[in-house]
C-alpha cells in the first residue's frame, strides 16, 4: 500500500506506545531475551520515531496556528554551495532505491538540462524543506526489464521522486512542487513526463487526469512507472 511518510510515523508511535503501556510485562520479557545490541537498536528506533512525531507536531502547530505557508519556487539561478548542501541533506532522507542520482547528485543539480524547483517556508526566499528535480529521460538509466519507447526521441522528462524534509509531509507541498515542475516541463516544449509512484497513487491520478497512463507495473512492490501526456 502507498502509506504516507507522516502516517508511518504516527502508526509506529501508536504501536510502540500501545505495546509499552498495554503489555509492559510481555514487552520486558521479550526485550530481556534479545542480545544487548539488538535491544539497544530496538529502543533507539522507538526514541527516533518519538522524536520525529514530536517534530511533526511542532511543525503542524506552525502551519495551523501561525498560518505559515509553503511556497514552491523555481530555481533559476546557479545553485550555491549552501543550497546544494540543504538539497543533498533532504535527498538523503529518501530511501536509497529512490535516489536515482545518488552518485552524482551535486553534479546533476548543476546540469543546465536539470529542471529544479524548491519548497520553501514562508516565502520564496525562506528555508528549503523540499524539492522536485528531473531532466531529459536520456540522462537516466534504470536497471529494469523494460525500455521506455520514447528514449532517444528527446521529448520526455523524467521526474525523480519528490523529496520533502521529515515533518513537512501532509501539507500539500509535494503536490504544489510537482504541478510547478510539470509547468516547467511544458514551457520547455517536452511532450511527456514520466516517473515512478505507488500504484494506488497513480490510480488516483488517473481518475482525475485522462492523460496519466501506466507504462510498466512491478509486482509485488506495486511501485510502478507511469507517463503523463502534456
Amino acid at each position: 500500500s502507498s502509506w504516507h511518510p507522516a502516517l508511518i510515523v504516527r502508526r509506529s508511535v501508536g504501536f510502540f506506545e500501545d505495546m509499552l503501556n498495554s503489555e509492559p510485562d510481555m514487552c520486558q520479557r521479550v526485550l530481556n531475551g534479545l542480545p544487548k545490541h539488538m535491544r539497544k537498536n530496538f529502543l533507539d528506533n522507538i526514541v527516533g520515531f518519538m522524536k520525529l512525531r514530536q517534530e511533526e507536531i511542532q511543525i503542524y502547530n506552525q502551519f495551523v496556528y501561525d498560518g505559515l505557508p509553503l511556497v514552491p519556487s523555481i530555481e533559476k539561478n546557479v545553485v550555491t554551495d549552501d543550497v546544494s548542501d540543504v538539497l543533498l541533506s533532504i535527498y538523503r532522507e529518501l530511501p536509497k532505491p529512490l535516489q536515482f542520482t545518488r552518485d552524482d547528485f551535486i553534479e546533476s543539480i548543476n546540469d543546465p538540462d536539470t529542471i529544479l524547483n524548491t519548497l520553501r517556508v514562508g516565502n520564496s526566499k525562506g528555508p528549503i524543506v523540499g524539492f522536485a528535480k528531473g531532466g531529459p529521460l536520456e540522462k537516466y538509466h534504470f536497471d529494469l526489464e523494460f525500455e521506455d519507447r520514447n528514449r532517444g526521441k528527446n521529448n520526455t522528462v523524467f521526474l525523480e521522486p519528490v523529496a520533502i524534509k521529515n515533518g513537512y509531509w501532509g501539507f500539500h507541498g509535494g503536490r504544489e512542487i510537482r504541478q510547478l515542475f510539470m509547468m516547467q516541463v511544458q514551457s520547455k516544449g517536452y511532450k511527456f513526463m514520466t516517473s515512478f509512484a505507488m500504484r494506488d497513487v497513480i490510480d488516483e491520478r488517473k481518475q482525475n487526469d485522462k492523460n496519466v497512463v501506466f507504462v510498466k507495473k512491478f509486482n509485488p512492490e506495486r511501485w510502478d512507472y507511469f507517463r503523463v501526456t502534456l
